[in-house]
């Protein structure tokens, strides 16, 4: 997943620290920089991976989605399908 945080250099407001997760599992499964880390709170742009593959369809009927949190309790849900041919 290609990911950019970047501040606005024109307020004085700075982020707080971001992750972002995938409902897979007890605790998700969280995305990493290139450095390793999985909370973010300072600008870069780059890809993010996850230590783990991500599991193809669905369990129950489960919905399949990604989290971004922004700190503050601001959260950003992103909620998708599988295509089956």
């Amino acid at each position: 997943m290609s990911y950019n945080l970047k501040t606005l250099k024109s307020k004085t407001w700075k982020p707080e620290t971001q992750s972002v997760s995938f409902n897979q599992g007890i605790y998700g499964l969280y995305f990493f920089n290139l450095r390793g880390e999985n909370y973010f709170n300072n600008d870069f742009n780059s890809e993010i991976v996850t230590d783990k593959p991500v599991e193809k369809g669905y369990k129950n009927n489960e919905e399949k989605t990604i989290v971004v949190s922004m700190g503050a309790g601001f959260k950003a849900i992103y909620t998708y399908q599988w295509r089956v041919y």
